[in-house]
């Protein structure tokens, strides 16, 4: 009978209890989603930002770091202690971006390039680690609302504080602009978020790592960008560098 009672007891505070535990649950990957979605907005204002100081080849190999910020983040957060090959990578993606910043002569608008496009690799590290968190519980196209529409919000809050021009613009920029939308947002981190509900947000930042590649041809072909000496150096160490993280990360 006392077992009986206590089974009884248990089953009915797990029916009441339950509903509350399950909408805290939902509320915080909401919450999650909305927080993921500030840190996307905060990427891409940093790393577009940088681009007024640095060019477009160290801008992207700086903010394809996020594989190592990962790293350390989880470490921080979750305790989830980086290897001998998480480290070693850290070295030599610091050796790279000095040899890079060596190369530049380190002037004062160079640095701030710098500090932006790495603001946007440590933001971009916190966004997918939240995207997947938010996705244990919610579904894809929820997620997906919730994040790139708090990122917007944020974006617009930005402009309007700042004062930055919203309108104005001639045909070709509301083109590129509907472009940057439909393929680098919807396609490009609509498919890192759909990656998300299947692989680890480790496995997920290397695929950033192909970025500085093609971003370096495009930009030399499209907008006369040199690529230097001290570029392709410092670039090879810092590639270097997630590659060796990705290795460790595959173990």
């Amino acid at each position: 009978t006392r077992t009986m009672g206590l089974f009884n007891l248990s089953w009915t505070a797990g029916i009441m209890l339950g509903p509350l535990v399950a909408g805290f649950i939902w509320g915080q990957a909401w919450w999650l989603a909305v927080g993921a979605g500030v840190l996307l907005a905060l990427h891409f204002a940093a790393w577009i930002r940088s681009l007024d100081y640095t060019s477009v080849a160290i801008s992207v190999l700086l903010v394809t770091t996020a594989p190592l910020w990962v790293a350390l983040i989880a470490w921080a957060l979750m305790g989830q202690r980086p290897g001998a090959s998480t480290w070693s990578a850290i070295a030599l993606a610091v050796a790279g971006a000095a040899v890079i910043a060596g190369g530049e002569g380190g002037h004062r608008g160079a640095w701030l390039g710098y500090l932006l496009a790495l603001v946007g690799a440590v933001s971009m590290a916190g966004y997918l680690l939240l995207a997947k968190e938010a996705q244990r519980v919610l579904s894809y196209r929820p997620y997906v609302a919730v994040a790139f529409g708090s990122s917007a919000a944020a974006l617009w809050i930005a402009v309007l504080a700042t004062g930055t021009a919203w309108h104005g613009f001639d045909r070709r920029t509301w083109i590129l602009l509907a472009l940057l939308a439909l393929v680098s947002q919807l396609v490009g981190h609509g498919g890192y978020n759909w990656s998300l509900r299947h692989l680890q947000p480790s496995f997920v930042s290397i695929t950033l790592t192909g970025e500085p590649v093609l971003a370096s041809a495009l930009a030399w072909w499209l907008l006369g960008e040199p690529i230097t000496a001290h570029v392709l150096l410092g670039g090879a160490l810092v590639l270097a560098g997630i590659v060796v993280a990705a290795r460790g990360m595959g173990r």
